[in-house]
């Protein structure tokens, strides 16, 4: 797993998550996610959270790149701020 990242989603035992050394831009080491099976009802995800302290105020932008290969549905990254008093940044 990615230093820092988790696996989750609604099923993320569907899916292999890991680290692929050397396959990102540039050759560092980028995160993969896999799946396990030919049909899943569900998703899964690698996911990071943080407290949003040093970002209160600030713009802030998300950025990415993605490869994939026979993606049935879809596949993307997402950036959730949630809402007060509960507030964490989420990316997927």
């Amino acid at each position: 797993m990615p230093k820092g990242w988790f696996a989750a989603g609604s099923e993320p035992k569907s899916y292999d998550m890991g680290t692929d050394k050397g396959a990102g831009r540039d050759g560092k080491n980028a995160a993969t996610i896999k799946s396990t099976a030919k049909k899943i009802s569900g998703f899964g995800t690698l996911m990071q959270q943080c407290l949003p302290d040093k970002y209160l105020g600030k713009r802030v932008r998300m950025s990415g790149y993605m490869k994939s290969k026979d993606v049935d549905s879809w596949a993307g990254f997402w950036f959730r701020v949630d809402q007060a008093k509960l507030t964490r940044i989420i990316i997927i």
